[in-house]
């Protein structure tokens, strides 16, 4: 188990890693806080979810799914506690301003689908 969860984090830090610097090469800006705190919010919350999941997996696998939705709306939570008051401080928000949540997001529920796919289809 102690793999699994290994395994998943280091591909989801790998790859949000990557996404970052593109994320900052393609929109030339330097490291925003923002930028920071979507990406390392949305890393350790995947890391959480999946980590529940793997646990639960046995004892409560009707609930399995509501897991990962919960997951995924403390996520939006988290954005719009943090993020969203940032980017509507000046009553525009820019193409930057959304991928800053969203690239990550997109990314990391994409690797959360496969890794919990690949698992829960093992049994």
């Amino acid at each position: 188990m102690i793999t699994k969860i290994l395994s998943f984090s280091r591909v989801l830090a790998i790859t949000l890693f990557a996404a970052i610097i593109i994320q900052n090469l393609v929109f030339k800006q330097q490291f925003i806080a923002a930028t920071k705190l979507s990406y390392l919010g949305n890393y350790f919350v995947s890391v959480f979810i999946f980590l529940i999941i793997i646990l639960k997996k046995d004892s409560h696998t009707n609930l399995l799914g509501f897991f990962f939705l919960a997951g995924s709306l403390f996520k939006f939570l988290l954005f719009f506690l943090f993020l969203y008051p940032k980017f509507t401080a000046d009553a525009l928000i820019s193409k930057n301003e959304i991928t800053t949540f969203f690239i990550p997001y997109t990314i990391s529920v994409v690797i959360e689908l496969r890794y919990l796919i690949k698992e829960l289809s093992t049994e």
